[in-house]
């Protein structure tokens, strides 16, 4: 969007690499579960993780969802496909990702003198709202309601749109604060820069930070103190959910960092406004 190869277009471009490389010359029709697990024993070799693994499968089958829908493939060819499952934890030579921690206040702190003043507004808004990298990307000043004290972002695209839910990040009196000066230009990327007058994508406000932490510890090494870890903005979501966690309960980390699953029904919608609300006007 607005000129940017997302990080989602990037992931498929690499699984169409491995088809095309494997069974470029094999007709769609004929392709099934075989070569899908064929696909998957390249990742693997690759060294890829089982997550990555299964994410890519996942957009390999919705490929040719899409192409069933279109009629270019036989409907029986996405359903093979669907029968195969994603690899198990334990279950598979794939290795795994180690888990996502929270990254300590003062490591982001000791950060945050090496970023541009957009990027460092990104780093505490997120921080603040426990909102996705993505979302912090794509946030744009029409999607934000500013009509009462806590304001809400309702992203255009999000994890849990195919539940039916909605998601809304809540934004509280400290979070506005940060974003104030960003509130321009109504259809365009709250935060930008002349170097990216399209904003940011999850992997351009990732490397940024990694950035910033190497000049960090450069300085800190000149002065004799101890390398700050390297740390990434979804270790900021989960600063943010062990926060709310911990004053609020796990409703409402739920409520503010929008897990919910497929089968919650709308009637719990407007409970949920209510505690993301009251956790935002406090914490956020």
């Amino acid at each position: 969007k607005n000129g940017r190869i997302t990080d989602e277009f990037a992931s498929y471009k690499v699984v169409v690499r491995y088809l095309k490389d494997l069974y470029g010359t094999t007709n769609a029709a004929e392709f099934g579960p075989k070569g899908l697990k064929a696909i998957r024993e390249e990742m693997i070799a690759a060294g890829n993780c089982r997550n990555y693994i299964n994410g890519q499968t996942s957009r390999l089958k919705h490929i040719f969802k899409w192409a069933a829908a279109e009629e270019l493939v036989p409907p029986e060819v996405y359903q093979r496909l669907v029968v195969v499952p994603g690899l198990q934890k334990g279950k598979t030579p794939a290795r795994e990702t180690p888990p996502v921690v929270a990254v300590d206040d003062t490591v982001v702190e000791a950060t945050l003198p090496y970023l541009k003043a957009v990027v460092g507004a990104m780093v505490r808004f997120q921080r603040f709202t426990g909102a996705r990298p993505d979302e912090v990307c794509k946030m744009r000043p029409r999607d934000i309601d500013r009509t009462s004290d806590v304001w809400r972002y309702v992203p255009g695209e999000h994890k849990t749109e195919h539940s039916g839910r909605g998601r809304i990040i809540y934004i509280g009196p400290q979070a506005q604060d940060v974003l104030k000066p960003y509130l321009f230009g109504d259809d365009l990327p709250c935060f930008r820069s002349p170097r990216s007058p399209q904003g940011f994508n999850s992997r351009s406000y990732h490397d940024r930070i990694q950035s910033a932490v190497e000049r960090a510890n450069r300085d800190r090494a000149e002065r004799g103190l101890d390398a700050l870890p390297t740390w990434s903005p979804n270790q900021l979501r989960h600063a943010a959910a062990t926060r709310v966690r911990a004053e609020f309960g796990l409703e409402a980390a739920q409520v503010i960092l929008g897990h919910s699953k497929a089968d919650v029904t709308q009637v719990y919608a407007e409970r949920d406004m209510r505690l993301g609300v009251e956790v935002a006007r406090q914490v956020g």
